[in-house]
């Protein structure tokens, strides 16, 4: 079958824009963007260690996310409709509202950011904004990483957004590999 997403891409910048592209068709279609932070504990071990838990604990989030947006995802209509979340690793860059050094010395700083896309038919009450803050004990659970899960809506335009969260893969601190996508199809 064909991919009217799939390019050979020349450089990163062509695949973010390609990723960008998808996003906006996404969009088009009636879906709501926003920008998905997930910040942990302190997770101790090798950089690999850390990401592989940061990947695992957001897995986690977005499953219980899953079951509060939709129902009965078997079917392939419903599967259709699930909420996706294109998640990257991030580390913390220059700017103009410091942060504490605790805050972006923890795990050095690193933690997930993404885009979250969700369906205009879902079961959710309320923006995923205030989703994840008024029902935080549903994903943040003491024995666990996770410490923050935000959630704020896209005003950019989808390229603006999608640059600005795969500002790891320009800087080289992450690859394209550790780019992921929620629900997996594996």
């Amino acid at each position: 079958m064909y991919n009217r997403f799939q390019i050979l891409p020349r450089n990163i910048q062509d695949e973010i824009d390609a990723f960008g592209d998808m996003i906006a068709v996404h969009i088009d279609e009636g879906w709501t963007p926003f920008l998905l932070t997930l910040m942990f504990r302190h997770i101790g071990g090798s950089e690999a260690h850390r990401y592989a838990v940061m990947r695992d604990e957001t897995k986690r989030a977005y499953s219980i996310h899953a079951k509060r947006v939709g129902r009965h995802f078997r079917s392939e209509e419903s599967r259709a409709k699930m909420s996706r979340w294109f998640m990257l690793p991030d580390f913390p860059i220059f700017k103009y509202e410091k942060q504490s050094l605790k805050a972006s010395s923890i795990n050095d700083g690193q933690h997930n950011q993404g885009i979250k896309l969700l369906h205009p038919e879902n079961r959710l009450k309320k923006s995923p904004t205030y989703e994840f803050r008024d029902e935080c004990h549903r994903y943040i659970w003491p024995d666990r990483p996770l410490k923050i899960i935000d959630a704020k809506l896209i005003d950019k335009t989808p390229h603006r957004a999608v640059d600005y969260i795969c500002k790891a893969l320009k800087t080289g601190r992450a690859d394209r590999d550790q780019l992921f996508i929620l629900p997996d199809d594996r």
